[in-house]
């Protein structure tokens, strides 16, 4: 009897009916003892007859989750408190969790406070930097160490 290898892994060692026969997904084996055939036809998931219509068994699809913070209060929870989820993109996400990015919750009239905060702070031209010119120099004399010493002209 001819028996095909459906599932789905690259490679599959008979190790159901003991016949030693090693199968490529898609390949067709003669699988010559009935009572071994048999077996293998037990696992329709795995192995089919291939003198019968048959079909290999779709690859999964992977699906990507979409990424999601679950907020949970730490202190004083009801008893049927339900975790509100905030959707976020993938890439808040991981700045999330490598701790990149903190979440800040704020009632709506501290978020306008910020944001004028923040209008007033980017628009403001940047005050001019102050004693940021050179250090005085030492300059070693018979005495000692002096000061910004002056040379007399």
């Amino acid at each position: 009897m001819r028996i095909v290898y459906i599932g789905l892994k690259p490679l599959k060692a008979d190790n159901v009916a003991g016949t030693g026969l090693v199968w490529k997904r898609g390949e067709v084996h003669e699988v010559e003892e009935e009572e071994k055939a048999a077996k293998l036809l037990a696992h329709p998931l795995i192995w089919q007859d291939a003198s019968q219509k048959y079909e290999l068994v779709p690859e999964p699809s992977v699906v990507k989750p979409e990424p999601r913070v679950s907020i949970i209060p730490q202190d004083n929870v009801p008893p049927y408190w339900e975790p509100f989820v905030i959707p976020v993109s993938g890439e808040v996400f991981t700045r999330l969790q490598k701790k990149e990015l903190v979440a800040a919750f704020m009632t709506e009239a501290d978020a306008d406070a910020f944001a004028e905060w923040k209008l007033d702070r980017d628009t403001k031209p940047d005050p001019a930097p102050r004693n940021t010119g050179p250090k005085p120099q030492e300059k070693e004399t018979k005495a000692g160490l002096e000061r910004n010493p002056k040379k007399a002209a």
